[in-house]
């Protein structure tokens, strides 16, 4: 099923399940807090899985930042907006929208109208949520940059903490909210660009020919994935929803990066380290997690997910040693299924 694929339909080929995400930590929102939306461009079935709204909102959660969340067919759906918390934006600090593939940008047009926002950024003032895109396609901002706040270039999690933690700085000020002023500040945070601060004029071949930059960074550097030891990239909330058609499962990012720069292709660009190798976890260190994993919620399906990183390997969950049974190549970013014996 591709990613045009609604709730409805996967309900009608699953049956209705009740809660969409049903397995994981708690998502309520908690008073007092920082609040960001982050909504995914995905299809419910698609997004879930993916990883990255997963370890930003594990990131947030640790630092007491609130997470509601929305996909892109679940926005409205039963006259909630989020998931998880209050049914209008008004309520968020920020909207962070992952948008992971270039065939879903529209996608995130459909969002902000369904949110209740105006679609355009210079048409939302002040007093609305900041919208700043991220996730894999973001790495060209140019076709959505009219949309945008701002937008986060490469490994998001520490430059979204630091965009919520300047707002949440602004509030406590007691100062009048001045957007202009504050995206002028975290204009200086590594991987942030914002849109408004540049004038790109096109020729009439679609080349540049003229740029201007108001903020004194006339290059903004995509920001490296953090170390996949230190901060695992794991599935923490799962569905029986998802494209993998399981009860549970849980995904680990095996790799991410690639030793290899070919010029089509951005992960070998902006997904490993700064001396541009692959970032990788261990085996052991998988099954740690894994075993972790089963050990709270008695997940017995692992998927571990490389991001064409060669000659990378991979564990499956073991139901009664510390033995592997299944490995991943990293041809592609597809994950290899494994049941425990």
């Amino acid at each position: 099923m591709g990613r045009t694929g609604s709730i409805s339909t996967r309900r009608k080929q699953l049956g209705d399940r009740g809660a969409l995400i049903q397995t994981g930590p708690p998502l309520d929102p908690r008073p007092g807090r920082s609040t960001v939306a982050l909504l995914n461009a995905n299809p419910f079935s698609w997004g879930v899985a993916n990883l990255g709204w997963q370890c930003l909102t594990e990131y947030l959660l640790d630092r007491e930042i609130n997470v509601l969340l929305a996909f892109a067919d679940t926005l409205g759906r039963q006259g909630r907006t989020f998931l998880n918390g209050p049914p209008h934006p008004d309520a968020v600090d920020v909207i962070a929208i992952t948008v992971p593939f270039e065939d879903t940008y529209l996608n995130v047009l459909r969002m902000l109208r369904a949110a209740g926002l105006p679609v355009l950024a210079r048409d939302r003032g002040d007093e609305l949520p900041l919208v700043v895109l991220g996730g894999m396609s973001m790495i060209n901002p140019i076709p959505l940059e009219e949309f945008a706040d701002a937008v986060v270039i490469g490994e998001g999690r520490e430059a979204m903490h630091a965009i919520v933690t300047h707002r949440a700085a602004w509030r406590a000020s007691g100062r009048h909210f001045d957007k202009r002023a504050y995206l002028f500040e975290i204009a200086q945070l590594p991987g942030v660009y914002v849109p408004s601060h540049y004038d790109i004029h096109l020729d009439d071949d679609g080349y540049v020919d003229r740029f201007t930059c108001r903020n004194g960074r006339p290059a903004v550097e995509a920001n490296v994935v953090l170390d996949l030891t230190r901060y695992p990239i794991t599935s923490k909330w799962t569905s029986g929803y998802a494209l993998y058609e399981h009860d549970d499962y849980f995904s680990v990012m095996a790799a991410m990066g690639c030793h290899k720069k070919c010029p089509f292709c951005v992960v070998g660009h902006v997904q490993g380290s700064q001396s541009g190798r692959a970032v990788t976890i261990d085996v052991d260190a998988i099954l740690e997690l894994a075993l972790r994993r089963r050990a709270e919620y008695g997940t017995n399906l692992v998927s571990s997910s490389p991001r064409r990183s060669p000659r990378t390997t991979a564990t499956s969950m073991p139901a009664r040693s510390r033995s592997c049974s299944s490995r991943c190549t990293g041809t592609g970013s597809a994950p290899a299924w494994a049941r425990s014996t």
